[in-house]
């Protein structure tokens, strides 16, 4: 990224918990001082001990950056990476960085190596995309240009929507997520250990839940599994303590 002043929310440095090579890359994560796209990735490299610089910007900070070029497609999360002497490099995508997370795991229990258990890992992430994009687009109007058609957050037509959203689309969604935690599996990729889909989906599902969907803790109420599920993942020991150190530096 390029460097300029910023007035960010506030900026930590995450120790491991293993001491770093030189060959590992050094980390800053740029992310609003939300949960948001940016906390599975927060919370992925907590997980397998990675450091990372946890840099939260502000709204006016983010408009600087975006407005320099500075953010490849103007968004974040934004991972600089830097590896020895090389110069920085940026990657973008939720997804896309949390696969790059998995590499650095040296367990390989984070991103599976066998093809096929990847694209599970993969598949189910996608399939989280397909159930939180039509609750963005009612949510960001004007970024996804429904705005007009939808008449704002008020709007008759952002009524209907949210109605339809929580009556049968979500639902829908849901049954599935049910129903493959049914089969027996733990984590939601089929993986024997928590992968980067677990820390994807339980924030994505707690998101849905508790912020954007209407009515959303009564739909989740539902699904049992699901929601025993997001508890798994919080109930995690990487994951406590992470809420602790958030809560302290609060």
């Amino acid at each position: 990224l390029k460097h300029f002043s910023l007035s960010v929310s506030f900026c930590f440095w995450v120790e491991p918990v293993n001491h770093m090579t030189q060959t590992e890359p050094k980390l800053r994560l740029f992310y609003f001082d939300i949960t948001g796209k940016g906390e599975p990735i927060r919370l992925a490299l907590n997980h397998i001990g990675v450091a990372f610089e946890d840099v939260r910007v502000n709204k006016d900070d983010f408009m600087k950056m975006k407005e320099s070029g500075a953010l490849q497609f103007g968004q974040v999360p934004a991972l600089e990476v830097v590896v020895g002497d090389s110069p920085p490099q940026q990657l973008v995508q939720t997804h896309a960085i949390m696969r790059y997370i998995g590499t650095l795991d040296k367990s390989g229990q984070l991103y599976p190596k066998d093809p096929f258990k990847a694209a599970r890992v993969d598949a189910v992430m996608d399939q989280l995309t397909d159930m939180v994009g039509p609750l963005l687009c009612s949510r960001y109007q004007e970024r996804f240009g429904y705005s007009e058609v939808l008449g704002g957050p008020d709007g008759e037509g952002t009524k209907m929507v949210d109605d339809t959203l929580s009556g049968t689309i979500i639902p829908g969604q849901l049954k599935n997520f049910e129903a493959m935690l049914a089969s027996g599996e733990q984590w939601i990729g089929g993986t024997e250990k928590p992968s980067i889909a677990d820390f994807v989906l339980a924030v994505g599902f707690d998101w849905c839940r508790e912020k954007q969907l209407k009515n959303g803790a009564a739909v989740f109420s539902n699904f049992p599994k699901v929601c025993a599920f997001i508890d798994r993942v919080y109930a995690l020991p990487s994951v406590v303590e992470w809420a602790a150190k958030m809560q302290k530096s609060a």
